[in-house]
């Protein structure tokens, strides 16, 4: 069995990214990951209502364009996707005007309260032509790749129930 990943990213451009969100994972997770270890992206804009909290991220990675108003930060628009990392609660209302936007979104979980609500996210983007994605770690995990695969694969026979820790 051989899995390889391969980035869609281009070295070539930088994508102009704002982060939602600075509590603690972006501040711990986040922030650090795409400022570091992610050339193809540039993080140009800050958005919290907390702005103690934004000025002390912004300060710390020199990002100067810092919003408490999702709205006024997307009214500037001088970036293409965004990290949003405010809560559930907060994405049922950010997730449509960003997608509404024409803004590419990667969301930290859970996508809602409700899957009614998540349903009505799935459509709402779709619907506006973005790629979007809820950021759900355990997916990309190198251990749950591999069990997929050998599932895939039919190496385990017919499943009906599965517990695992990984």
């Amino acid at each position: 069995m051989t899995l390889s990943f391969e980035s869609k990213l281009s070295p070539e451009r930088v994508i102009p990214l704002a982060v939602v969100g600075c509590g603690s994972v972006a501040r711990w997770k986040h922030m650090p990951a795409l400022a570091e270890g992610v050339p193809e992206l540039r993080i140009v804009a800050l958005c919290d209502r907390d702005e103690e909290l934004m000025n002390a991220l912004g300060d710390h990675y020199r990002i100067e364009r810092r919003y408490t108003d999702a709205a006024e930060m997307i009214a500037d628009g001088d970036f293409e996707a965004v990290d949003i990392n405010a809560g559930h609660i907060a994405n049922e209302a950010l997730i449509p005007m960003f997608a509404q936007a024409g803004k590419h979104i990667f969301a930290e979980k859970p996508i809602a309260a409700t899957l009614d609500s998540a349903k009505h996210l799935r459509d709402v983007t779709n619907d506006a032509g973005i790629v979007f994605q809820i950021g759900h770690m355990k997916r990309v995990y190198f251990a749950h790749r591999i069990a997929k695969q050998i599932i895939d694969d039919g190496a385990l026979g017919n499943i009906t129930a599965l517990q695992s820790r990984m």
